[in-house]
């Protein structure tokens, strides 16, 4: 699929879109359980105005989205987008569609006025390190990824 074939088939969902949206990811991550695949999870996350979901698809069928949240910023008046996570289905890779949803959050975070947008991946994944340079992203070095997980929140260790 080129981008002329993919042309216009790049949208936002809405909260009308919750079915779709689980259908979506129940499609192109199968394989992980914790992802809300139900409707009402995702009417949920399509209900808040800062979480965002791009959805692409070629001939009515999901072939890739893209997760983005809007952050507000305590020390300024622009927000930050974050953007999550890019899916693409393997059999339409490296044809323009992981771009084209990256392009879709780019635009959000123009229309939001926000100050930067940012995303994290694994040193490791250097196909998503390639799409993120290609659509105009450059790679911070300084920066250090810090993560908690579930088993030390309620410790506080």
């Amino acid at each position: 699929m080129t981008d002329a074939q993919l042309s216009g088939r790049v949208r936002r969902l809405m909260p009308s879109d919750a079915e779709r949206m689980a259908i979506a990811v129940r499609q192109l991550k199968p394989e992980v359980q914790h992802l809300p695949q139900t409707p009402r999870a995702c009417q949920a996350f399509l209900d808040d105005v800062r979480s965002a979901f791009f959805l692409a698809e070629a001939n009515a069928e999901p072939v890739g989205y893209a997760v983005a949240y809007i952050l507000p910023r305590v020390d300024r008046a622009s927000s930050m987008v974050l953007l999550y996570e890019v899916e693409v289905h393997s059999q339409h890779r490296q044809q323009g569609v992981g771009r084209r949803l990256v392009q879709a959050v780019k635009q959000l975070a123009c229309r939001e006025g926000a100050c930067k947008m940012w995303t994290l991946t694994d040193q490791q994944n250097h196909p998503a390190r390639q799409l993120y340079r290609c659509a105009g992203g450059a790679e911070v070095e300084e920066n250090l990824l810090i993560a908690w997980s579930e088993e030390n929140w309620a410790t506080g260790d």
